[in-house]
């Protein structure tokens, strides 16, 4: 019994030093890579050096966040079934016009 107390905080110990070396390592890059950033058109869009793919990728990368995972949710709460495929189709028709329409000019 008093072991597998021991173990659980051994292990938990383990894992708290993963995640402080990871927020470590995340924080230094950030601040590193920081230096070399002018302007938010070098954040948003890394200077206007990005290939086509990559542009769709990080446009997609962006639409993609909490809010919508969220919002995916709440539809489906809503509407039952039907309010699954609202919001991922609508997505799904920005992304391509926005990768077909826009993504050069982001470039």
């Amino acid at each position: 019994m008093e072991n597998d107390i021991i173990e659980v905080f051994v292990t938990a110990n383990w894992i708290l030093g993963i995640i402080a070396v990871y927020l470590v390592v995340i924080i230094g890059m950030g601040l590193y890579f920081s230096r070399r950033i002018q302007e938010s058109i070098d954040l948003t869009i890394a200077g206007r050096k990005l290939s086509y793919i990559y542009t769709v990728a990080s446009t997609l990368a962006t639409w993609i966040c909490a809010g919508a995972m969220m919002g995916a949710a709440g539809y489906a709460y809503l509407f039952g079934m039907q309010g699954i495929i609202f919001d991922p189709w609508a997505a799904a028709l920005t992304m391509v016009l926005v990768g077909l329409f826009f993504a050069h000019r982001l470039r």
